[in-house]
């Protein structure tokens, strides 16, 4: 939780510093997180690690992405919130891959969740 707390600070610094406003998924972000959690709960500790594997594995692929554009855009106090925040990403994936979340019985549940959290980043992106 406090990772995710300083990613919330370090995106919403940039924000400010740009005079820009909350993405148009924001709402669907906490929201879906909410769900997603609350339904990974049932499955107990492998459901949370397969929530945790395919959403975060979306958002290292996410991160990347904008760092590529970023980099090419060459702004550098964007490109290093993003990469501040990519190698916890990356761990908590790791963690969630590793702790059971790659179980081949939670493939469909690991793919509805990658797929809805793809949607919501392309929805924040429009």
């Amino acid at each position: 939780m406090a990772d995710e707390k300083r990613h919330l600070n370090t995106f919403w610094n940039e924000i400010r510093r740009r005079n820009g406003v909350k993405c148009k998924s924001y709402w669907l972000c906490g929201l879906g997180g909410w769900v997603m959690g609350f339904i990974s709960a049932f499955f107990g500790k492998p459901g949370i690690m397969a929530c945790t594997c395919a959403v975060e594995s979306v958002v290292v692929t996410h991160l990347n992405e904008q760092l590529f554009y970023l980099e090419h855009k060459q702004d550098c106090e964007a490109y290093e919130a993003v990469k501040s925040i990519l190698d916890d990403e990356k761990n908590h994936r790791d963690i969630g891959c590793g702790e059971g979340g790659m179980n081949r019985l939670y493939a469909p549940f690991r793919f509805m969740i990658s797929a809805f959290t793809e949607g919501v980043i392309r929805i924040g992106m429009r």
